[in-house]
């Protein structure tokens, strides 16, 4: 037998449960295979069409995360601002959909590290 065997305490169905994995475990790799050689060759013939709409999705996403970018910038993203009111804090929390808070107290030795 060419194959490597370790016994696991369940005797010649130790083997048979291995070898019935790899087959399956080989079945499933060809068929992801297969399928990623059909998309490949729906992509390679692709017409001048196709390929427009293509870039143009593609251009319409870049755009668009421009713009997310740019909205970022014009709320502050990056940049430390003190809050000190609690309106100021849920302005902040709804203009975004992502917030980093620091809470400092002048008493912890860790506020003035992150404050710089």
């Amino acid at each position: 037998n060419p194959h490597a065997t370790m016994d696991l305490g369940f005797g010649a169905r130790n083997q048979a449960v291995g070898e019935n994995a790899a087959a399956l475990v080989g079945k499933i790799v060809d068929m992801q295979e297969t399928m990623l050689d059909e998309e490949l060759e729906k992509l390679d013939n692709l017409n001048d069409d196709e390929l427009s709409k293509i870039r143009q999705k593609r251009l319409a996403e870049m755009k668009a995360e421009k713009a997310e970018e740019a909205s970022w910038t014009a709320n502050e993203h990056g940049a430390l601002t003190r809050l000190s009111e609690t309106k100021e804090f849920f302005a902040a929390a709804k203009a975004s959909k992502r917030l980093v808070v620091h809470f400092a107290r002048p008493t912890s030795h860790h506020c003035s590290s992150v404050d710089g």
